[in-house]
Formats: structure tokens, C-alpha cells, sequence
């Protein structure tokens, strides 16, 4: 999910963390539970760091593990649709379908492996704001051992009785809209447009673990 310009800017362990982070209340349409969007980000936090930072954890094994808190957090629906744009109407429903599967897997496979390198920084949430009458935003930080801390911003709504991500942003920089500009920039560039996307995201996830495996071992 993220680019190399995002990969700079955190350690091994902070894409879970940012991914994360955007949860919404208990009525849709309708004012945010802040104090849960609060509970929902921290205790995800601490969940991935119980279960993606054990030392020696095979790729596969990560991966699957990495996965199954993806599916449970994140609403990958909403996700799609939005980083697919104004392709989404353009594509065929069996495009839709490929590309949504390829999503996850190339998040999967660009963001389990970075907590590999996990060394112990600490996860701070320090606000909660609505947005808009379905969203809160939880604000948080990592503080490092060695360099600056990173901010973190959480979008999170709740389509029906659970809470879901829709959004990460670091730095101030979005995860949604910059898969969104990455992926328009390879159909754009594709003679074969959003079929180009497609195989170009077969190539980048070719090998990616597509078991989900329980969280534990």
C-alpha cells in the first residue's frame, strides 16, 4: 500500500499502525463514537504488534497473519472503489473483482514484511475529531528510539455494526489517494488500459502468501 516515497518516512512496524487507524461510530450517517474510534485504533495497534513482530516469523506465515487483520479492519470495498476512480465505471465487473483481490494483495505483500524490523517504538493516540457526519479521525504518533516521531492520521467508519479503516495518512500524506494516483498514472500509460493495471499488479504480487491464517500461532 505504500510507495517508496511512504517507505522512507517510518520503521518496519508503522504501516500496521497506519493502517490501522480510521474507525467510525456505532449509527450510520450519524454522530461518531469517538471514545470507540479511540479504543478501536489502540487496541489494533496493539493486536499487530502481538502478531506480526515475533522474531524469526516466516514470510508466509507474516503475510497470512497480516492479511487476516487487513480483511477484519479495513473496508476493502470502499477502498477499491475509491484508489480505482473515475476508472471504477469503466471497468467490467469481472475487472472489479481482479483488481479489489490484487489491492489486497499488493498490500499485503508491499506492508507485512515491514515489521520485520520492529524495535520496540511506542504508539501514541493523542486526539479524536469527527469528520463529516459517517468519519472520525484519530490522531496519533510513533515515537522512535533513534529519529523524529511520525504522525499518523486515522480515518475510520462504520458502514453497519463494526468499525472499519478507509483511510491512512502519514505525514499528512494519503495512503488511498496515492495508490489512486499511482494506479491512474499505469492505466494511462497501458495501451491496454485498466487490463494493464492488472497484469502490471499480477507481476508485483506473484508468490504473495493468499492463505489468512489465524492470528496466533
Amino acid at each position: 500500500m505504500l510507495s517508496n516515497r511512504l517507505a522512507m518516512h517510518f520503521r518496519p512496524c508503522l504501516f500496521l499502525f497506519a493502517v490501522i487507524a480510521f474507525a467510525l461510530s456505532a449509527k450510520p450517517a450519524a454522530a461518531v463514537d469517538t471514545e470507540r474510534a479511540r479504543n478501536f485504533v489502540g487496541g489494533l495497534a496493539q493486536t499487530a504488534i502481538h502478531n506480526l513482530t515475533e522474531p524469526d516469523l516466516e514470510d508466509a506465515i507474516l503475510q497470512a497473519r497480516f492479511r487476516k487483520l487487513f480483511r477484519e479492519h479495513f473496508d476493502l470495498q470502499t477502498i477499491t472503489r475509491f484508489v480505482l476512480g473515475r476508472y471504477w465505471n469503466e471497468a467490467t465487473e469481472a475487472q472489479k473483482k481482479e483488481f479489489q483481490t490484487l489491492l489486497e494483495d499488493y498490500i499485503v505483500l508491499a506492508n507485512s514484511g515491514r515489521f520485520k524490523g520492529y524495535a520496540g517504538e511506542i504508539f501514541e493516540v493523542n486526539d479524536v475529531r469527527e469528520h463529516g457526519d459517517k468519519d472520525a479521525i484519530v490522531y496519533t504518533r510513533i515515537v522512535r528510539n533513534t529519529a523524529a516521531p511520525v504522525r499518523i492520521d486515522w480515518r475510520v467508519r462504520q458502514p453497519n455494526s463494526d468499525v472499519k479503516i478507509i483511510d491512512v495518512a502519514i505525514e499528512g500524506l494519503s495512503m488511498v489517494l496515492t495508490h489512486r494516483n499511482e494506479f491512474a498514472a499505469v492505466i494511462q500509460r497501458s495501451t491496454n488500459g485498466i487490463d494493464g493495471l492488472l497484469e502490471t499488479l499480477r507481476q508485483k504480487t506473484e508468490g504473495v502468501n493468499r492463505e489468512s491464517l489465524a492470528a496466533s500461532p
